[in-house]
């Protein structure tokens, strides 16, 4: 099994037309357009596929045998930032030769090379060309198409994740779920395993705290061993047992998930008088904000410059109108007294002690801004989405958060998209 990427759309229109010279003669002028719209594949007159096969000591590389060829050149280039996430597919000048494979008397349909020099757990891309009797290339697997493929030598690096996020909702204060895969690109990981390791928050190291048998290349883990309150590191290690040697993958990132309430819940008090604002084209509200769950994590109420975010207040009252607006923060202070803007970094929630909040609500479009503030009688609520709030949950994502001025509650939790 081998990976395949999609390579950079790079034109190289300007590469071909740098070696264009003047031309004087209609048959030069053909031959020059001719060479101009060939892939890049020097002399080359027909492209072929290769393929990577991995192994735990190699990768092995095959490809057809041609006709007329009694030589092979293999080139090879590094593309693990590739299997990393970069873009950057490696041109054709990043392949370096490190085998010429010479051919007396060929039988069969194909050849092969195995690769025993590339290093483990590195990702390697390959060029095959191939020549004649007289040195003249017949044959080459770069056909500068948009799309490479790649191999592992051995077991490629370690997949670790949060598995208790989004609309699963398990992680909590009592356990946290973490996920591990073998991203080993081919290789058989049936009878592999993984050693997972843990780092409290304080300590300098970390510990082993499991090993399990990989299921179908993956893992799914539940730590019931943490307080509340209390966040922790994982790691975790692929090891596969083949012919008296023990293989082991590189070793996965660290994750990081506090052991908290998946839900963080608020206390919330509008301070700003209901009413119906005509006479202006944004009103400034002012409210309380406070933890009211005991092993929430740390929540940020973030500055967005220039972005409004939607509050919706609606009136059940005879003769009152009901709306939806833009909103953002603006200012925070500790005392309702001593007030500051809030930084671009953000302002953190106090664990105990409650936040004083300003805001605006813009009318836009409205007729009037109908505020409902905590009156009876109405709804009136402040939606976010990743904008106005960072709750440092267990889960995984984007904050979702809602204050409800009418309940005088709030919540947040991380939501994957």
């Amino acid at each position: 099994m081998m990976k395949t990427v999609m390579r950079s759309k790079i034109s190289s229109f300007l590469q071909r037309s740098f070696h264009k010279t003047i031309i004087f003669s209609l048959m030069l002028l053909a031959c020059l357009l001719f060479l101009g719209t060939a892939k890049p594949t020097s002399a080359a007159t027909t492209s072929f596929n290769v393929h990577l096969h991995p192994e735990l000591n190699a990768v092995k590389i095959s490809w057809p045998n041609k006709k007329a060829a009694v030589k092979y050149k293999i080139y090879r280039a590094d593309v693990s930032d590739v299997e990393a996430g970069s873009d950057r597919i490696p041109e054709r000048s990043s392949y370096k030769k490190v085998k010429t494979l010479k051919v007396k008397s060929p039988k069969g349909k194909r050849l092969s090379w195995s690769d025993k020099k590339a290093k483990n757990g590195r990702y390697y891309a390959y060029i095959v060309r191939a020549f004649d009797k007289n040195g003249k290339q017949v044959a080459d697997s770069w056909d500068g198409s948009d799309w490479i493929s790649y191999a592992c030598k051995g077991l490629g690096r370690t997949w670790i994740g949060n598995d208790g996020y989004g609309e699963n909702y398990i992680n909590s204060r009592k356990e946290l779920h973490i996920s591990v895969m073998s991203d080993q690109v081919g290789i058989d990981v049936s009878n592999a395993q993984v050693i997972l390791y843990r780092k409290n928050a304080g300590a300098k190291k970390f510990k082993k705290i499991a090993t399990r048998n990989l299921k179908n290349g993956s893992l799914d883990y539940t730590d019931k061993n943490v307080k509340a309150g209390k966040k922790y590191s994982y790691r975790a290690r692929v090891i596969k047992k083949a012919g008296g040697k023990t293989y082991k993958a590189k070793m996965s990132k660290t994750i990081t998930i506090p052991a908290v309430n998946f839900h963080a819940k608020y206390k919330v008090k509008c301070l700003t008088p209901a009413g119906t604002y005509t006479d202006r084209d944004k009103l400034e509200i002012t409210m309380l904000l406070q933890n009211k769950g005991k092993y929430n994590g740390m929540t940020t109420i973030l500055k967005q410059s220039g972005e409004y975010f939607e509050a919706e207040y609606s009136g059940e009252k005879k003769g009152v109108g009901s709306g939806r607006y833009s909103f953002r923060f603006t200012m925070y202070s500790k005392d309702n007294v001593t007030w500051k803007p809030i930084p671009a970094k953000g302002i953190k929630l106090p664990k105990k002690k409650p936040l004083y909040l300003k805001g605006e609500i813009l009318k836009g479009e409205e007729p009037a801004i109908y505020f409902g503030g905590s009156a009876a009688g109405w709804t009136s609520f402040i939606d976010s989405e990743g904008g106005m709030f960072d709750y440092e949950g267990p889960g995984a994502g984007y904050t979702s958060a809602m204050l409800s001025f009418s309940t005088g509650t709030g919540g947040a939790y991380m939501e994957w998209d």
